[in-house]
């Protein structure tokens, strides 16, 4: 597939978050030492038509642009003047990969691209040139070049304004360039991709890269970047969770914790889970007291919602009148706000408008909220929940009232408030024993294979079966076995494999399964595993839609001949008769005049026609099996 070069780059795709732009245009400047060189704003570039390259691979600038996000613009691009604005003669692949980004809003156009600026009458020769001689140099062999330039003494900023690039984007060949030899040598040999590398640069641990290494070669699917990450991370909380966003960040730091930047992402890992966890359990105290303060019948903190909480009643708390001091400043915010957004549509925002956007909101939220009252009737009457752990921790329903609630006098409301006090153990240290003691189970139970067996089998009937009738129906009217054949099978299957058994149901299951043998527990797998089955969507006839039910069906001589047969009703009166007549044919007959002929007419036709040749469609027909 290939893709021929735009003229003029696209428009970038507008989005509808808030964006950041400079209010001034990027000027046109020449960086120091660089006498040859010429930084350019994007969107004053095009597609010249001197450049002899017309057409490239669609694949390979996706792989370009995915590159330069990654590394930056190594090469610069050769330009000729065309009034105030310039077209690229050599480098057209980067132009357009540049373009794609921009599409993407991966950069912004009045990014600046280091140009070498030529004469019309050099423009195609050196288009010509570069097209015909260039050798594309391996991205490894690029991130060992910078790697020596800091082995020769250069610093980063040196680096970066000989080769016109930013000191971030230096940062980031440098960190590419110290992964382990064997990823390295993986890279070289495509066994893994750039993005791959890149997730590998966040341990610094050659030892725990060539593990996880390992595990990425011998994955059969495409390995994530971000399963990199966390398997190289293991232990560590990553930035954007909510017991970080709970914690705060800078709580975190303050407290002396340590976070592992990402280079190639935009979260990093908080490395001291104890800290972490040690810090969100005092919030959490520090939360509850708060309610206990504002006078609440009951205060709990819950690791997940009681099955009874979305029937419950919930109060909502009465609207107050703000302050006449708040009211003006409500006032003053919402103002505020509107004259940002009009200059949003205009123009676009700084970042310090951006910031400043983002605080009057809170402040307008907080200063809302606080028009919010609860009533001494309502507070005796309900109380409040607050999540302990996971996406939720830190959560708060304010105003629950429990079934069957009833006031308290003051001694047991006393008595409650002591028996609510903060746990001895941390959340944070419960979960992570209750992960171990799952895994010790695993572990226990890996020593006996009948035993796994047994417990996969009660999963299967507790969620298929366990809250339903211990018999399973089966259509049984002569019209539902004569339209539904395999359907009915299946149901007769599992009918006469499992009602006999009188499976119970609730805390008696494994009892019961405790009692039955290995082949009994494999026919109770049998039925149970049934409805997992599933043919798919893909054509069989095509190998490159080849899934694991069609190797399936080979292996166990599979013809959906025994089960459906076409014919007009179920499926040729559904097709055009132009279809009609191609299967006819298909099927080893002569269709006649058919574009003369009646729809229906020509359905009865081919369905006599597929049943004396056993025709399927073809997207239905098992590989191997007989066909027309």
């Amino acid at each position: 597939m290939s893709a021929t070069l735009r003229s003029e780059p696209k428009k970038a795709t507008t989005k509808p978050a808030r964006k950041t732009t400079s209010k001034t245009p990027t000027p046109i400047t020449t960086p120091a030492n660089d006498t040859d060189g010429t930084r350019i704003p994007f969107s004053k570039l095009f597609r010249s038509p001197l450049n002899v390259r017309r057409t490239v691979p669609a694949i390979a600038i996706e792989e370009l642009a995915d590159n330069l996000k990654a590394v930056g613009l190594i090469q610069s691009l050769v330009v000729v003047p065309d009034g105030d604005r310039f077209g690229v003669v050599a480098g057209g692949r980067r132009f357009l990969a540049m373009s794609l980004l921009v599409e993407r809003g991966d950069w912004t156009e009045d990014k600046s691209v280091l140009c070498r600026i030529v004469t019309p009458e050099e423009a195609e020769e050196i288009s010509l040139a570069e097209n015909v001689q260039r050798h594309a140099m391996h991205p490894a062999d690029q991130f060992e070049a910078f790697a020596r330039q800091v082995e020769l003494g250069r610093s980063v900023e040196q680096i970066a304004q000989r080769f016109g690039v930013s000191a971030s984007i230096v940062a980031k060949r440098l960190k590419l360039a110290s992964v382990s030899p064997a990823v390295m040598s993986a890279f070289r040999q495509d066994q893994v991709t750039l993005e791959q590398v890149s997730a590998f640069t966040v341990a610094d641990d050659h030892e725990a890269q060539d593990s996880v290494l390992q595990w990425v070669l011998d994955t059969h699917f495409q390995v994530a970047p971000h399963s990199i990450k966390n398997r190289l991370m293991q232990g560590a909380v990553p930035e954007s969770s909510r017991i970080v966003s709970f914690v705060g960040l800078d709580t975190y730091r303050a407290a002396g914790g340590t976070v592992v930047q990402d280079l190639f992402g935009e979260n990093g890992f908080l490395t001291d889970t104890p800290l972490l966890h040690e810090l969100a359990e005092k919030k959490l105290g520090e939360v509850e007291a708060g309610f206990r303060a504002e006078g609440w019948s009951w205060v709990e903190r819950i690791t997940d919602r009681p099955s009874w909480f979305y029937s419950t009643p919930r109060l909502s708390p009465k609207q107050a009148e703000p302050t006449a001091e708040d009211a003006a400043r409500i006032e003053a915010i919402a103002d505020r706000l509107t004259e940002i957004e009009e200059n949003e549509q205009s123009q676009g925002l700084t970042d310090e408008e951006n910031e400043e956007y983002d605080a009057l909101t809170a402040e307008l939220e907080a200063l809302q909220n606080a028009a919010h009252l609860w009533s001494a009737e309502q507070k005796e009457q309900a109380g409040v929940f607050i999540m302990t752990e996971g996406a939720e921790i830190g959560t708060t329903y304010v105003g629950v009232v429990k079934p069957g609630a009833k006031k308290k006098d003051a001694a047991s409301a006393s008595t409650a408030e002591n028996d609510s006090a903060v746990p001895t153990i941390p959340n944070g240290l419960m979960e992570t024993l209750y992960r171990e003691r799952t895994a010790a189970l695993q572990a226990t139970l890996a020593r006996d294979s009948v035993m796994v067996l047994r417990v996969l089998v009660h999963a299967l009937l507790m969620q298929h079966h366990g809250a339903m009738s211990p018999r399973f129906e089966t259509p049984e009217t002569p019209h539902d076995k004569a339209t539904n054949p395999a359907m009915c099978a299946v149901a007769e299957y599992r009918l006469e494999r499992l009602n006999p058994l009188r499976i119970p149901q609730d805390d008696r299951l494994w009892p019961w399964l405790l009692g039955r043998t290995e082949s009994e527990l494999v026919e109770i797998l049998a039925a149970c595993a049934l409805p997992f089955v599933n043919a798919g969507k893909e054509d069989w006839s095509e190998d490159r839609q080849r899934g694991s039910s069609r190797d399936i069906a080979a292996s166990i001589g599979f013809d959906m001949r025994e089960w459906w047969k076409p014919d007009a009703d179920n499926f040729f009166r559904s097709l055009t008769k132009s279809t009609i007549a191609d299967y006819i044919t298909e099927a080893g007959a002569n269709p006649g005049d058919w574009q003369k002929a009646k729809r229906d007419a020509l359905a009865t036709d081919a369905a006599k026609a597929a049943a004396e040749s056993g025709w399927l469609p073809a997207f239905l027909r098992t590989p191997g099996a007989a066909a027309a």
